[in-house]
């Protein structure tokens, strides 16, 4: 019987633990019982060549990564033509990743950007070389940009 009773305290702490472990609700429980919901976690939106002259829906806090064919050591680069802000932020420098092993190897060119305040925006890259005007032949990317 003694040891009974030196255990129910016991059995009452582990299930109120247990308790604490529940499931939480999908949002914060607001005055008067509604649930405000959580906004949905960041995510990367990928996209290549293929999404030329198409369109991407992003949420604020998302992050946009483009990948282009580019060889940087001819001196040409995806350079954008139109100011993205403030619906997108540049992260930093385009990146290059090599797609052979020999010097002057083209490959692919990674520009990043952050959706940072709800709007649309006409993202147009143009592959040039920065001290020269394009020319009537340059590549273009172009990609409509939502951000909700």
């Amino acid at each position: 019987m003694k040891n009974s009773l030196l255990l129910a305290p016991a059995v009452v702490l582990v299930l109120a633990g247990l308790a604490g472990c529940a499931p939480a609700a999908s949002g914060s429980v607001a005055p008067g019982g509604a649930v405000t919901p959580v906004p949905p976690l960041p995510r990367v939106v990928r996209v290549g060549q293929d999404a030329d002259g198409g369109e991407v829906r992003l949420n604020v806090g998302d992050t946009l990564e483009i990948t282009l064919p580019g060889n940087p050591s001819t001196g040409y680069a995806w350079q954008p033509q139109t100011d993205a802000w403030p619906t997108l932020l540049p992260l930093g420098q385009p990146s290059f990743l090599a797609q052979g092993t020999g010097l002057g190897a083209g490959g692919l060119v990674l520009l990043s950007y952050q959706a940072v305040q709800p709007g649309e925006v006409e993202l147009t890259l143009l592959y040039r070389r920065p001290s020269s005007p394009p020319g009537p032949n340059a590549q273009e990317f172009d990609l409509t940009v939502t951000v909700q």
